[in-house]
């Protein structure tokens, strides 16, 4: 080792923050940069916390300082500005009603003193917001209901969204429908219903609901879902009441369709069944034809009433159309009294019209009246027609001889 001469000056060691060891260190929140003394001190600082769509929460921010300083609150940087939902609360900012579309995001509580200049910033804060929405239920294959065919397949979509993800329940007409069922899947994490194949069974109502930590909430609006079977009867051609007259033809018309075709049948009031082959006494004149028509012919009093058209496909309940057979008659009409007008006087005669027969439908009538008048005076005289106080027209009234 090295000696020193007396009077040589000894080099001093390396103290404690010399620059040799002199190091920088990041500024810790609540503090003002390096080189500069600050005053202000956060006592509570606003801490990232779960808040729940539309409910109260409060970040809390207090400062210590010497002197007055403002307090203010950043959102990603920028200044927030107060409202009726959110605002300053002291230091703090409070909100009346969290939104997770107004309130995602970083905020920050900065104390400044305007006489000096100091400004200090708090840690970091945000929300983590739960929150649950309705949404309606969707066709999302195929493209439209049109395209919806039997032994295809059928996807529905649950419009509820959340955060958490929520947990889903399907329900047609209002039955849940379990995961387990082989003619449908569930895929919680899509929202999605399957029918496949899709058949008249799975018709219905459906709708969905969601569960989650923050609520429940079920489907604003469902789907009706509509299937049709082509072995089920359906009308093409429904039978519509008839009025004839005696002695004349009535036809009813009637047709059905379903694959394979369906089983027709006519039925007499009385349940008579009506066919070719064995026709009751009274129907001895119908005659069912391959299109499903009925003809009577001949019709008379015993053949009015009501007939049944009854459809059955190879599945699904019959079908039962009803049409009524009436026939057209009308009474005799009462003979008028025979009455003795005095000369140069008013006589009223009324004439009322025919009462309508099994039908009871007349609604205008037409029919030849004979008015006699039987004038007694000297000299003979000829009568003068009025009609409702209006001389009668002879061409629409003809006068038989004498007047």
């Amino acid at each position: 080792m090295g000696s020193f001469l007396s009077g040589e000056k000894r080099p001093s060691a390396p103290t404690v923050g010399s620059a040799m060891e002199k190091k920088e260190f990041p500024t810790p929140p609540g503090r003002v940069g390096p080189g500069t003394q600050t005053a202000i001190v956060f006592i509570k600082q606003p801490s990232s916390q779960d808040a729940l769509q539309g409910r109260r929460a409060l970040l809390r921010c207090e400062v210590e300082a010497p002197g007055p300083v403002h307090v203010y609150w950043l959102l990603d940087g920028a200044p927030v500005q107060d409202t009726e939902r959110r605002f300053a609360q002291g230091s703090s900012l409070s909100f009346a009603a969290v939104d997770r579309l107004q309130d995602s995001g970083t905020f920050q509580c900065v104390a400044r003193d305007d006489v000096t200049g100091e400004e200090a910033r708090s840690a970091n804060a945000s929300f983590n917001i739960k929150w649950i929405e309705a949404g309606p239920v969707v066709l999302k294959h195929p493209a439209s209901e049109a395209e919806i065919q039997p032994q295809t397949q059928v996807t529905l979509r649950c419009h509820i969204d959340g955060h958490p993800r929520p947990t889903y329940q399907w329900f047609r007409d209002g039955t849940p429908l379990s995961d387990g069922q082989s003619n449908h899947t569930v895929s919680s994490k899509e929202r999605n219903l399957t029918l496949r194949p899709a058949g008249p069974e799975h018709s219905g109502l459906y709708s969905c609901c969601a569960h989650s930590a923050f609520g429940q909430a079920c489907s604003s609006q469902n789907f009706t879902l509509s299937i049709a079977d082509e072995s089920f009867a359906r009308v093409v051609l429904a039978p519509q009441d008839v009025v004839v007259a005696r002695y004349e033809e009535a036809m009813f018309h009637c047709q059905f369709s379903a694959q394979p075709p369906p089983s027709l049948q006519w039925l007499f009031e009385d349940e008579t069944p009506i066919t070719n082959r064995s026709r009751p006494p009274h129907l001895r004149r119908a005659t069912v034809f391959a299109n499903g028509s009925l003809l009577l012919t001949q019709v008379r009093p015993r053949n009015a009433g009501i007939y049944r058209c009854i459809g059955q496909g190879q599945r699904g309940p019959p079908i039962i159309l009803e049409a009524t057979l009436h026939l057209a008659e009308i009474e005799d009409m009462p003979l008028f009294e025979p009455r003795v007008f005095t000369a140069g006087s008013e006589e009223r005669v009324t004439c009322l019209p025919p009462m309508a027969g099994s039908t009871r439908r007349a609604t205008s009538w037409c029919w030849p009246i004979l008015l006699k008048v039987m004038l007694v005076s000297t000299p003979a005289t000829r009568p003068t027609w009025l009609v409702s106080g209006d001389r009668m027209s002879t061409s629409l009234w003809p006068l038989c001889p004498p007047g």
